[in-house]
This record gives C-alpha cells, structure tokens and sequence, in this order.
C-alpha cells in the first residue's frame, strides 16, 4: 500500500510539474514572436559608419564604374544585371588623381561602403551585397578628408553611377 502511495504521489508530483513546464512554454515563445513583429514594424534604414559629407565635388580625383554592359565615363550610366540567385557581385572601380598617403572613403547611395588606400592611377574592385543588389540607380563617392577623419572637410570628393536591373 506504502509503495501505491508514494507512486501516485510521484505521479502526482510530474504531472504539476510538466503542467507547469507547458504553461511556462508558450510565455517564451510569445517573448521572442512579439520581438520578430517589433523588428518587422520597424522601418529598414541603412546606417553609414562614417556619415556622408555634405559636400559638393571637390578636388582633381575621379572614379569610373565599370560593369559588363560599360563604364561610367562621360557621364554614362553603365547597367548591372543581377538576378535573384545573387548574393556577392563585384563591379569595377578605377581611382585618378587620389592622394595615396591618405586613406579613401567609398560610399555607395550616401552610406559608407569601405575605405581603400589609393593613388595616382588604380583599379579596384567594389562588393555588392544584399540592399545594394537591388534593382534601381545607384551612385559610388570615393572621399578624402583632412587629416584621414570623416568628420572634417573633403579634400577630394567624385562620383560615378551605374544601375542594376534584375536579370531574366
């Protein structure tokens, strides 16, 4: 009889406590749901590491952008490809008339890319990756500040734009 008893108290004892495990449950799982819907409320904005400077073109340096279908120079806009498989895709940049003993500061629509050590005369190559393979217009600015520090004056500022169109 001792041992029934101490087995239905053992049951007992289970029961509560997996009962209390299954109401716990759904509290956790509620917790991170109603964060994913708080993430996905919030408006996507890209934040730039350095902030872009408000600044016309400045200084001798230019950039060409260059793509399968052209190159950027005499104001054209060469276009990019890209279809939805697409994770990383590299463009072409050519560097003139940089100062290579300070460093180089490439933005892609206004929020910061990389920075880059060029000179007088180099190619490069630009990563594009997730917002930036999107369909639409974009334009590359290559920086240089005073004293190598994004929040002072541009020594040399310059443009070039391409476009990226989806792929069939």
């Amino acid at each position: 009889m001792k041992k029934l008893f101490y087995v239905g108290a053992l049951s007992a004892l289970l029961l509560a406590a997996c009962s209390g495990e299954e109401k716990a449950a759904p509290k956790e799982e509620k917790a991170p749901a109603s964060e994913q819907t708080e993430v996905k409320e919030e408006p996507v904005t890209a934040e730039s590491k350095y902030p872009f400077p408000n600044a016309a073109p400045i200084g001798n340096a230019t950039i060409k952008v260059s793509t399968p279908a052209g190159d950027s120079s005499n104001g054209n806009e060469p276009v990019l490809f890209v279809s939805e498989n697409d994770l990383v895709v590299s463009i072409g940049v050519e560097y003139e008339n940089f100062d290579g003993t300070i460093e180089t500061f490439v933005y892609i629509n206004e929020v910061f890319n990389t920075s880059k050590q060029v000179g007088e005369l180099m190619q490069s190559s630009l990563e594009l990756s997730d917002d930036n393979l999107k369909p639409g217009e974009y334009t590359v600015t290559a920086v240089q500040f005073t004293d190598n520090d994004p929040t002072k004056e541009p020594i040399n500022l310059t443009q070039a734009k391409f476009k990226i169109e989806k792929s069939s």
